[in-house]
């Protein structure tokens, strides 16, 4: 059950860093991405109050990189800032959601 979380989201129409689509957490995060659009969505993270951010990796090494619509559960240990960015877009209407929580049953 968890004991904290936040929720963040908003719909995109053109290439941007979404700060405004940040959230801190610490333990894991839930990202939805939904929409018709030809775009690619990285997820991101940054130490707490750091000003660069990069790629979160998938536990097989590469990005957490979409470009189609999808439902993406990332366990993260420690503290992070987590966003959305809209690296290239030429079309449509991208719906990003993230939520973030701290989990006492997993420790995280």
């Amino acid at each position: 059950m968890a004991d904290s979380r936040e929720q963040i989201s908003a719909a995109l129409t053109s290439a941007t860093a979404t700060d405004d689509l940040q959230v801190r957490h610490e333990g894991g995060v839930t990202v939805i991405i939904t929409g018709t659009f030809v775009a690619t969505v990285d997820i991101e993270a940054s130490l707490p109050g750091a000003a660069t951010y990069a790629p979160i990796n998938s536990p097989e090494g590469s990005a957490f990189q979409f470009t189609s619509p999808a439902l993406q559960v990332m366990h993260i240990p420690g503290a992070w800032d987590v966003r959305a960015n809209v690296s290239a877009y030429t079309s449509g209407t991208i719906n990003i959601e993230i939520n973030s929580y701290r989990d006492k049953a997993r420790g995280v």
